[in-house]
Parts: C-alpha cells; sequence; structure tokens
C-alpha cells in the first residue's frame, strides 16, 4: 500500500480530478514524419512497460496547440477550498492508435505552461511533460494576429548559460488555397476516413464537433530521477489521463497562420518530429468547459 501523501499549506502539486472552465484553444495539424514519431512512442511508451503498450502513431501530423485556461481547479474535496487559478498552455501532441480503442488518443512530447501550479500538477501528479515558459495567445480571435512561446532554453554547451528565447512563433497571413489538403489533416488526425476533397471540409468539421462531445485520452510517461544513481528512475510508470468536454461554447475557424520554429539545442523539435522550420497552416478555434479526470498506472 501507497503512504500518504504529506501535503504543505503552499503545495504546488494539485490532487486531482481538475475542472477547467473557460479553454480558449487554438490548433493546428503540422506535417510530421510518421517514422521519427512511432521511435519517440516507442522510447516513452513501448519501451518503459517492456512492449505491454504499444500504440502507432495514427497520422502523418502532430496538433500544434495554444490555451488560455480560464480558470483551473482541483475537484479533490480538500483542494477545492484553495480556489482557483488561470493559466495559459502550448504544446505538441502526437496522436495514437490503440487497439480496440476508438477513443482519440495522445501522446505528450511537449507542454509548456505559465503557472508554477500547473507544471507541478501536470508533471507530478499525471505525468505530462510539463515545463514553465512564455505562453503568448489572446482569447479573442479576432485579436490573435501573434502566438508565440518561449522557452528556457540551454545550449549544449558546458560553458554557455541558459537563456529565455523564442521557440514558436505564428502570424496570421492572408489565406491562400488549399483549404482541402488543411481539412484532410484534421480528418487524419481524428480518425475520419478522407477519400479526396469532396465533402472535406464538412466532414473534418463534422468529426471535430463529435470529439467536442465525447473524451480524449492521453498516455504519458510518468518518472523522478533517482537521487543516488541519478542514470536511473526511482519511479517509472505510463499513466493514462482522460478528459471529458463538458461543453462546448464556440467553434470556428482560426484562419490561416505562417509559423516559423528556431532551432533550440535543448528543444530540438525539427529534428525529433520532421517538422518544417517554416510553413503556413490552418487550424481551428474552439472555447470549451473541460474535467480532466485522475489518471490510472498501465
Amino acid at each position: 500500500m501507497s503512504p500518504r501523501y504529506l501535503a504543505r499549506p503552499n503545495e504546488q502539486a494539485f490532487a486531482p480530478p481538475y475542472r477547467q472552465d473557460g479553454c480558449a484553444l487554438y490548433a493546428f495539424a503540422l506535417p510530421a514524419a510518421r517514422a521519427r514519431l512511432q521511435r519517440l512512442v516507442d522510447r516513452f511508451l513501448a519501451e518503459p512497460t517492456a512492449g505491454r503498450v504499444r500504440p502507432v502513431v495514427a497520422a502523418d501530423h502532430v496538433l500544434l496547440y495554444f490555451c488560455d485556461f480560464a480558470r483551473s481547479q482541483s475537484h479533490d474535496p480538500v483542494d477545492a477550498q484553495r480556489g482557483w487559478l488561470g493559466e495559459r498552455e502550448c504544446g505538441l501532441w502526437i496522436p495514437l492508435q490503440l487497439a480496440g480503442s476508438s477513443t482519440p488518443t495522445f501522446f505528450t512530447h511537449l507542454m509548456v505552461v505559465d503557472s508554477g501550479p500547473a507544471m507541478a500538477s501536470g508533471r507530478e501528479v499525471l505525468g505530462f511533460p510539463k515545463e514553465l515558459g512564455g505562453v503568448h495567445v489572446a482569447r479573442d480571435p479576432a485579436r490573435a494576429s501573434t502566438l508565440a512561446v518561449d522557452v528556457l532554453a540551454t545550449s549544449g554547451e558546458r560553458d554557455r548559460p541558459g537563456r529565455w528565447r523564442p521557440l514558436l512563433e505564428l502570424e496570421r497571413v492572408e489565406p491562400t488555397r488549399g483549404a482541402a489538403a488543411a481539412w484532410g489533416r484534421w480528418l487524419e488526425l481524428l480518425g475520419v476516413d478522407n477519400d479526396g476533397a469532396l465533402g472535406q471540409a464538412s466532414r473534418a468539421w463534422s468529426a471535430i464537433v463529435r470529439a467536442g462531445q465525447g473524451r480524449a485520452e492521453f498516455l504519458n510517461l510518468k518518472q523522478f530521477r533517482d537521487a543516488a544513481d541519478p542514470a536511473r528512475a526511482c519511479y517509472q510508470r505510463v499513466v493514462r489521463a482522460g478528459a471529458t468536454l463538458r461543453g462546448l461554447r464556440r467553434l470556428a475557424a482560426a484562419g490561416e497562420y505562417a509559423y516559423r520554429l528556431h532551432a533550440c539545442a535543448s528543444h530540438p523539435l525539427a529534428d525529433e518530429l520532421g517538422l518544417a522550420a517554416e510553413a503556413r497552416v490552418r487550424g481551428v478555434f474552439c472555447e470549451f468547459d473541460l474535467d480532466f479526470e485522475a489518471g490510472e498506472e498501465l
């Protein structure tokens, strides 16, 4: 039996489940290299479980999102009394296919937040790879001309200090042709058959709405470095965390953006995921309320 968790009055790791209201989210499907995505998923999910958990990457794209959470709060009877906090978040999800499951499932490769409690709760409780950073996102799509994330980047050289620097920037641009291809990427991410350009937009919107009325699951590697032998983990488990949308307030096209991915030794996203350094992408905007469940060790 596990020992009882001893919380402090200023505890940063809030107890699940969590309630998140007024989530304003922008999402974009970025073309990526599926073989590279599969290598990451195998390393962080299949290998730690000796193959018991072996998801298959479900698309040639990753999901980039920026989100402003108006209100995040624990559902736990004790921690709920500590009030609520807002936060901003940016991340990259790899879509997965699990045998026997039709639930949209993702592996989170990157997650940057601007809140200490959000980082501690996500990392220590559910295993999300959260890190502190600067997330620049407007709640109103009409004002979201720029979306950006800054990270504390290390240089990869012993005598050079780490510093805050931009990792990813998106700037709204005039739309071009090619909407059918963009909707095709969303269909693939959501597990909907893509049989040509005709009707892609309507099928993608329908799939997004259906996803917004259901739930999604996330598979994370929760681990802690060993104090005596830092090359080993004193705790390591794959954790499944589920999220259910309580209400979809708004759903709309986010417009077209030009994105730029900065080279960074500590965040080599282009090499790891096969992302282009620069490209144009179309996205969706949605506003919703969310419940995050307690996790399950696999």
